[in-house]
């Protein structure tokens, strides 16, 4: 075989000078490329600097907050609280977003990392800060309690802070002490699952709903029981308490929602199938099943709206009456609308979560519209909750991720992936800077909602299907029969 300079020297001389402008060309290639990048920089950098915008402010319930204005995208987070109208409160302390991007600095560096969509006028979110009190994220296993001989399924904290209560699987309800983490009693309800287990908003009473269609109330005074009734047929799923009085809702696969107060059972609305979640809006009870509609009824029994925004089974409702939101623009029938920003959200087995919100009509009615749908996960979801500020949405689900989202505009802000197994559960501390999760990989995890990382993780025997968080204190049961106290 011939060599390159094996050949006559002209042909060799021609190669050769080939590959020198070949080399030349390259780096002059390389050279241009990295010199229109500088430029590109600059002038990016430029365009920055001197670039404006067209914004408008937007509040809770979607209402625009003053006129439209232009502004230059260098603009400071406290030069736009400046620029609010005179008469929003706390302006001091108010959080703005663009889409899933808080505005911490400026607006130039909200812009930058969000995918902004080319529209005339750009929407800047605007709702109060959270109180500064903060809770401290829990940092070791304070003690793991035996005493149930099935799966505990479900966990509480009183309101009052005075007892935690766990309901397994061997139809026991048990109460512990939350200060000294040591049993209190045990009651036998039912021979049958426990599958759910609420406190009322004032601590005088628990309520409990069984496998077999049973419904117990427990006085807290003395720990007793009040009544066991099985009006249901099938299934207790689900129990909501109605703020400030004593009457409270369950949900059962019989198709039908109770509601009970300290007499018993008061009526039942009935679903054409098995009713999965319950919840209260003011005085109106929200149900929901595997008809993929959810029922608004009002205190007298009778359906005043039914909303459709699933296409499969709804298997869950968190309800915020948007009580740490400010002022309230108008107040009817219990349920807060405007400035406030009373909404509730559902969740299904279609893979969303829909934001639903009051809104009022010309005839001065109101009714619930679909605000934001969520979506982003793979799988079914398991749980829904809302942050006590109202400020963020948590959902989990089997696709083994943890989703945190923006309420104001509804818009994914972070996808926790620690876990390894499916999601069961999630839960807010009560100032809303926690968020906690647990799975079937036996662990629970605590998040910053504020940094967006993981503060701890805890390891625990087995699957983990219940969790609860107060005042810095989780609360956690699941397969293994124990119950979990992380400080």
């Amino acid at each position: 075989m011939y060599s390159l300079f094996t050949l006559r020297p002209s042909t060799g001389v021609f190669m050769g000078y080939y590959l020198v402008l070949c080399i030349c060309y390259s780096a002059r290639v390389l050279l241009f490329d990295k010199f229109l990048c500088v430029i590109s920089n600059l002038l990016l950098q430029k365009f920055y600097m001197n670039s404006q915008v067209i914004a408008q402010f937007i509040s809770h319930d979607d209402t625009p907050l003053g006129s439209v204005l232009q502004l230059p995208v260098s603009i400071t987070l406290e030069s736009l609280r400046l620029l609010l109208p005179p008469n929003t409160e706390e302006k001091e302390r108010m959080r703005m977003f663009i889409y899933g991007s808080e505005i911490i600095t400026t607006l130039e560096e909200a812009h930058k990392k969000e995918k902004v969509e080319n529209e005339e006028i750009l929407k800047i979110y605007c709702y109060p800060d959270d109180p500064p009190k903060k809770t401290r994220a829990p940092g070791y296993l304070a003690s793991s309690c035996s005493g149930h001989t099935a799966a505990v399924l479900s966990v509480k904290h009183s309101p009052c802070k005075q007892y935690v209560c766990s309901a397994s699987g061997d139809g026991t309800v048990r109460f512990w002490s939350a200060s000294t983490k040591t049993p209190i009693k045990s009651i036998k309800i039912f021979q049958h699952w426990i599958q759910c287990i609420e406190f009322s908003p004032d601590s005088k009473w628990l309520a409990a709903g069984s496998m077999n269609g049973g419904v117990s109330l427990i006085k807290m005074e003395d720990m007793s029981v009040v009544y066991s009734k099985k009006v249901h047929k099938d299934g207790a799923t689900a129990i909501s308490w109605r703020a400030d009085s004593e009457v409270f809702a369950t949900a059962s696969r019989d198709c039908s929602a109770g509601v009970w107060n300290a007499n018993g059972h008061v009526r039942s609305i009935f679903h054409e199938k098995p009713v999965i979640s319950v919840g209260y809006f003011g005085d109106y009870l929200l149900s929901a099943g595997r008809d993929t509609n959810i029922k608004v009824t009002y205190e007298t029994g009778a359906v005043v709206q039914v909303l459709r925004g699933h296409i499969l089974w709804v298997t869950g409702l968190a309800v915020h009456n948007g009580k740490d939101l400010g002022r309230y623009l108008k107040k009817s029938d219990g349920i807060e609308t405007g400035a406030g920003k009373s909404f509730f959200v559902s969740m299904s087995d279609d893979k969303t979560a829909v934001m639903w919100r009051p809104s009022w009509t010309e005839s001065g009615e109101w009714e619930f519209l679909p605000s934001r749908k969520l979506t982003g996960h793979k799988d079914i979801l398991t749980s829904v909750s809302i942050s006590s500020n109202g400020a963020y949405i948590s959902t989990s689900s089997f696709d083994k991720t943890v989703k945190l989202w923006t309420s104001v505009n509804g818009y994914l802000a972070y996808t926790f992936k620690s876990h390894t197994l499916l999601a069961y559960q999630t839960a807010f501390s009560s100032t809303g800077n926690l968020l906690v999760s647990c799975s079937a990989d036996k662990t629970v995890k605590v998040y910053s909602v504020e940094k967006k990382t993981l503060l701890s993780d805890f390891v625990c025997k087995d699957q983990v299907f219940a969790i609860d968080i107060k005042d810095g204190m989780i609360v956690a049961g699941g397969k293994d029969k124990l119950v979990y106290f992380f400080v």
